[in-house]
């Protein structure tokens, strides 16, 4: 109903894998993943995307993990209206779980 549209809703920043080499948050099984989450956790997902390597070197990744969690924080107009980043999740798969821990702590 209406309150599902007026809720606030946790942010999911989901990190994908690719051991920094290949992959973007537009391939198909990371666009499922991020997809699922919508659905099934009823929460706003920002997959991120990063620069990968040999063209960009450590810690190009986790600078580009930590700039888009700053840049939200600091820009939230760009989110959906009930989007609430102090309900904030940071996730990922394989080098993207890497890049999570990382701008986790």
């Amino acid at each position: 109903g209406d309150e599902t549209k007026t809720a606030s809703l946790p942010v999911i920043f989901f990190f994908h894998g690719g051991g920094f080499t290949y992959l973007s948050p537009a391939s198909v099984a990371y666009d499922a993943v991020c997809r699922r989450f919508c659905r099934k956790i009823n929460a706003v997902v920002v997959s991120v995307n990063y620069r990968l390597t040999p063209e960009y070197r450590y810690p190009s990744q986790y600078e580009d993990g930590e700039s888009v969690l700053k840049f939200l924080d600091e820009n939230k107009s760009v989110l959906p209206e009930n989007a609430d980043v102090s309900k904030c999740f940071i996730a990922g798969d394989s080098a993207g779980a890497n890049i999570a821990h990382h701008v986790a702590v």
